[in-house]
């Protein structure tokens, strides 16, 4: 029995190449053809090791929610005191909606792309979307407890409303939107949060 060739390439790599150009584009208007030269895989290779354009944009998704995701849990939920990590949180969102490459981000660029009628692709993104409010809802219950952040404040609906302005912020990002608006918005859930 003959064995396949080895693989000439790195799944991880090929597979971050796919998700960085799923996010700069978006899902409609990356080609398979845009997909292997990105990748730097032969088209076989990509079908062998992902599937289908769908599949790889499952994997993309996975890949890039886990990484942002973590990112920002982390923070949240790191020892100490609340209102410090959530501060911490608010300063990544500045830096990354402020940053000069107006990428946007990925699960927000999708939302206007038809691999959104995907009932999968749909419920994989929604469940990605619930885990950074569940995390900033555990930080602001934690903080109301250590007597940092403010008591009167609905943690659950306050940690809603926070992720999905900052989500409208990451949509707006690929326009030219002025520095002083994120800012203002973050200053605003600042002193709202806190203990005055």
């Amino acid at each position: 029995m003959t064995r396949g060739r080895p693989k000439s390439f790195n799944d991880n790599e090929a597979l971050e190449r796919a998700m960085n150009l799923f996010w700069r584009v978006g899902y409609d208007a990356t080609s398979l053809d845009a997909l292997v030269g990105e990748m730097k895989i032969p088209r076989q290779s990509l079908y062998r090791t992902f599937g289908d354009k769908r599949g790889l944009f499952i994997r993309a998704i996975e890949l890039y929610t886990n990484r942002m995701n973590e990112s920002i849990t982390q923070v949240l939920l790191a020892d100490g005191l609340a209102i410090d990590n959530i501060n911490r949180v608010f300063q990544l969102w500045s830096e990354r909606l402020t940053s000069a490459d107006k990428q946007g981000c990925m699960m927000q660029n999708t939302y206007s792309q038809s691999i959104l009628a995907d009932e999968d692709v749909a419920a994989l993104i929604m469940a990605q979307q619930k885990r950074i409010p569940q995390a900033l809802e555990e930080a602001l219950k934690l903080g109301q407890q250590q007597g940092n952040i403010n008591k009167s404040i609905d943690a659950r609906a306050i940690s809603r409303t926070i992720t999905s302005s900052i989500n409208g912020l990451f949509a707006l990002s690929r326009t030219n939107l002025p520095n002083e608006f994120t800012k203002d918005v973050i200053l605003t859930f600042k002193s709202l949060i806190q203990v005055n």
